[in-house]
């Protein structure tokens, strides 16, 4: 408190007080800025079609979204910070689904890799909720 925001303080949602789980945002921001950035996915799309060994962007997204959103997350701190991984992730690679600059082949993949979770989400969803009691 009484210090300027800048860029080395963590974003915070708490008010003045420090927000625990702002750390485990940033940290996973880096990697998944990284991961789906629009070249390095289209690197990825075009190293994989030269050589079908090595990962393509595919692999990349289902292992990123296995780790992540396919992991169970409990009620308690761990949960919480599990959570808040999951978000960044997600919402990086929503970011690279509306990148302008990125190459149609990474939005058909992304946009495919979105619809494949978004149909894991609706069973997952429909898998935890109790069918109403008479």
């Amino acid at each position: 408190m009484g210090f300027p925001a800048t860029r080395e303080l963590f974003m915070r949602r708490t008010g003045l007080t420090f927000d625990t789980l702002a750390p485990a945002e940033a940290a996973p921001e880096h990697v998944f800025a990284l991961l789906f950035h629009a070249q390095r996915a289209s690197r990825l799309v075009q190293q994989q079609a030269r050589d079908l060994q090595m990962p393509g962007l595919d692999d990349v997204i289902t292992r990123a979204l296995d780790a992540t959103w396919r992991q169970p997350a409990g009620a308690d701190y761990d949960g919480e910070v599990r959570r808040a991984v999951d978000y960044v992730a997600l919402s990086r690679l929503l970011t690279l689904a509306a990148d302008a600059k990125a190459a149609p082949q990474v939005l058909a993949v992304v946009t495919r890799q979105l619809e494949i979770f978004g149909d894991w989400l609706a069973s997952a969803s429909a898998r935890t909720v109790e069918p109403a009691q008479p």
